[in-house]
This record gives structure tokens, sequence and C-alpha cells, in this order.
């Protein structure tokens, strides 16, 4: 378990459970509160890889392609991974109206960089139904932290109990 794991898990154990899922609302992408009803917070491994492992496999060949090396970088395109994973997990006849309004609650850009901003998006969605079509946690943080030259992700995620 991570270092930030073990803290949001003291912290959910010293608080209570509710007042640290606020706490990890407050610090996350804003989402609708059915996300989080009848859920827990889950840490560790599920469906045999980490959530922080599985979020930077679907990310990976994206690093490349965009030419990620420097830590804000890697922090805004592990934030892209979180939305398409969020896009992935919803209902198969949702996903296009999930998707327009994931990208809308970005900021304002151009023609040509939404038009590519959505195109690696997109791709970001089908890259995790490939590889992880039966996993369903819901993404509720993700941090980046630069380790020496290296960076290291780690998430929280949500189930059902």
């Amino acid at each position: 378990m991570s270092s930030f794991a073990r803290k949001i898990k003291r912290q959910a154990e010293r608080q209570g459970y509710t007042r640290a899922l606020q706490a990890l609302r407050d610090d996350t992408i804003s989402m609708a509160p059915e996300l989080f009803e009848q859920k827990k917070i889950k840490f560790g491994r599920t469906h045999g890889k980490k959530l922080s492992e599985a979020l930077l496999d679907v990310i990976q060949p994206y690093k490349a392609m965009l030419k990620v090396n420097t830590l804000t970088q890697m922090h805004n395109l592990v934030l892209m991974g979180v939305a398409a994973w969020a896009v992935a997990i919803g209902p198969e006849p949702d996903r296009p109206r999930i998707f327009r309004n994931m990208v809308d609650t970005f900021p304002d850009m151009s023609k040509a960089v939404r038009a590519d901003f959505e195109e690696i998006l997109w791709g970001l969605v089908e890259r995790k139904l490939a590889l992880f079509p039966n996993d369903q946690r819901v993404i509720i943080n993700a941090q980046v932290v630069d380790e020496g030259g290296d960076w290291h992700v780690t998430a929280a995620s949500l189930e059902r109990e």
C-alpha cells in the first residue's frame, strides 16, 4: 500500500469514513453523488492489478506519443486517463453523453486543440475498455509524485460493498 493510501486510510479511521470520503471528493474532479452511494474506499489490489498500475497501462502509449517529460505533463496525462476511465465504466449507451460532458468540463480550447484532445481522450477510453473491460472501480483520486526523475502514480477507488 502506498504512503498516500495509508495516509487516507488512517484519516478515514480517525475521522470516520463519511468525512474522509468527503475530503477525497473535495480533492477530485466533481462527480455525481450517485457514484458514491453504497460504496466504500478501496485500497490495494482488485482484478489482479493495483489501480495505479492499470491506469499507467492505459496511458502508456500516449506518454511517448505526446512526449511527456515533465511532472506537469505527466499529471495532465494521468488526469486524462482518469477522465477516460470514468467514461469507460459508464453504461455503453450513455458513453457518448458522458464523454461530451467530460470534454465540456475542460477549459476552453481552440477547435484544433479540442479535436486533438477528443481524439486522445476517446483513444484512452477504447484502451481502457480493451485492457480492463470488467474493471468497474471508480477512481476518486490520483496523484503523481516526482521521485528523482521517475514518476510515482497513486490512485484511490470506490467499490460496491
